[in-house]
C-alpha cells in the first residue's frame, strides 16, 4: 500500500510527509514504491524517480546522507528560491523549473517551482508547494506510459509545465485586447490601473519563461547519454513552445504599455484642453448681432490675435494627428513621435499662454 500523498494548504508550503510519490522502472515499465522500499533499494530496477518534500526534514537528511548526490546538487534540491537553470555535473544533472501556481488560493503568477536531479539511475524531484504538473506525469506514468530514461521524465515534466502556463499567456493576451477595445470605446473606470495590473502579470512571468526557454535549450543540446535522440526532439519542441511564449508575453507587455502611456497623454491633453474649449462654448453660448461675414481686422493688434489663433488651431491639429501616429507604431518609431509631439505640446502651452495675455 503507497504512503498517503502530501498535502499543501492553498497557496502556503507543503507541510506533509516526506514522501509524495515515486516508481522503478524496468524496461520502460513503472512499478510505484513505498517510502520504506526507498531505503532497501537496489540494483532490481534500471532507474528510479523518487518525488519528495522538501520542507520535511526527514527528506532533506535523506537526499544530503546520499553519497552519490554532489554537495552542491543536494543544495539545489533543498533550495528555498530558485531560478529556471541547467547546472552540469561528472555524475548528474541539475535542473530547475517552474510553472504557474494553479493551487487554489494561489496567484498565478506566483510561480512554482520542481527541483531536478538527474543521474543514469536516479531522478529525484522536489517540491515546496504542490506542483500539478508533476501529479499529470504520474498519472500518465499509471495509465501505462512507458518511460526509457530519467531524461524521458524531465521533458514529460517541462511538457506538462508548458502545457499548464499557455492558458494563463492566452489570459493575459484576452485582458489586453479587451483593455484596447474598451478605449477605442468610451473607456471605463479605472482603465489605468486595470492596464498597470495586466502589464506587471506580464512582467512577472516574463521574469521565469524566458530563463526557462534558456534551460530547456541547453537541456536539448545536452550531449550526455541522459538523453535519447527522441527525448532532445521533444525537449526542442518544448523550448519551442516556451519561446512563442515567450514572444507572446513581450508582445502583450508592449501592448499593455503603449495603451497605459497613451491613456495618460490623452487624459493629460483633455485636461489641458478643458480650460479653452470652456471659454469657446461660453463664446458660442453669447448671442452675436454680428453680421455673417467676419470682421476684419482692423488694427496691428487684432492682426496679430487673429495671426496667433490660427497658429495654435494649426498646432492643435497637428498634435491631434501625431497622438493617432503615436497609438499606431511602437518601437523606434513611436519614441521618435512621441518626441515630436511633446513638442507641439510645448509649442501649444506657449501659444495658449501669449493668446491668454493679449486678451487679458
Amino acid at each position: 500500500m503507497n504512503e498517503p500523498a502530501a498535502t499543501v494548504q492553498p497557496g502556503e508550503q507543503d507541510s506533509g510527509p516526506p514522501f509524495v510519490f515515486g516508481f522503478g522502472f524496468t524496461d520502460g515499465v513503472a512499478r510505484e514504491m513505498r517510502w520504506q522500499d526507498v531505503a532497501a533499494h537496489d540494483s532490481d530496477y534500471d532507474f528510479v524517480w523518487l518525488h519528495l518534500n522538501m520542507v520535511n526534514e526527514e527528506a532533506r537528511a535523506w537526499i544530503r546522507a546520499q553519497k552519490d548526490i554532489p554537495y552542491a546538487a543536494a543544495s539545489a534540491l533543498l533550495a528555498g528560491e530558485t531560478r529556471p537553470r541547467v547546472t552540469s555535473f561528472d555524475k548528474g544533472i541539475v535542473v530547475n523549473l517552474r510553472g504557474v501556481n494553479l493551487n487554489e488560493g494561489a496567484e498565478p503568477e506566483d510561480m512554482v517551482s520542481v527541483r531536478i536531479w538527474m543521474s543514469e539511475h536516479w531522478i529525484i524531484t522536489t517540491r515546496r508547494r504542490r506542483l500539478k504538473a508533476a501529479q499529470d506525469v504520474r498519472d500518465d506514468i499509471q495509465g501505462g506510459v512507458q518511460v526509457a530514461n530519467p531524461g524521458a521524465i524531465v521533458a514529460r515534466l517541462a511538457a506538462k509545465l508548458t502545457e499548464r502556463a499557455e492558458p494563463y499567456v492566452q489570459e493575459i493576451e484576452d485582458e489586453v485586447d479587451s483593455l484596447e477595445e474598451a478605449m477605442l470605446g468610451d473607456g471605463g473606470h479605472g482603465l489605468r490601473a486595470k492596464l498597470a495590473d495586466t502589464r506587471q502579470a506580464a512582467v512577472l512571468f516574463r521574469r521565469f519563461i524566458a530563463p526557462q526557454r534558456d534551460a530547456l535549450n541547453r537541456l536539448a543540446a545536452d550531449d550526455s547519454q541522459l538523453f535519447d535522440q527522441h527525448t532532445k526532439i521533444e525537449l526542442r519542441e518544448v523550448a519551442d513552445r516556451v519561446t512563442r511564449m515567450t514572444e507572446d508575453i513581450d508582445a502583450a507587455r508592449e501592448r499593455a504599455a503603449t495603451q497605459f502611456q497613451l491613456l495618460c497623454y490623452t487624459k493629460r491633453t483633455m485636461k489641458f484642453l478643458r480650460p479653452t474649449i470652456s471659454k469657446q462654448s461660453d463664446k458660442k453660448s453669447t448671442p452675436a448681432f454680428t453680421s455673417s461675414t467676419p470682421k476684419a481686422p482692423t488694427s496691428f493688434g487684432e492682426k496679430r490675435a487673429q495671426e496667433m489663433s490660427s497658429r495654435l488651431e494649426k498646432a492643435r491639429a497637428e498634435r491631434d494627428k501625431l497622438i493617432r501616429a503615436e497609438y499606431a507604431a511602437s518601437g523606434s518609431v513611436q519614441e521618435n513621435i512621441q518626441q515630436k509631439r511633446l513638442q507641439k505640446e510645448r509649442t501649444i502651452a506657449s501659444l495658449s499662454s501669449k493668446e491668454d495675455t493679449k486678451k487679458y
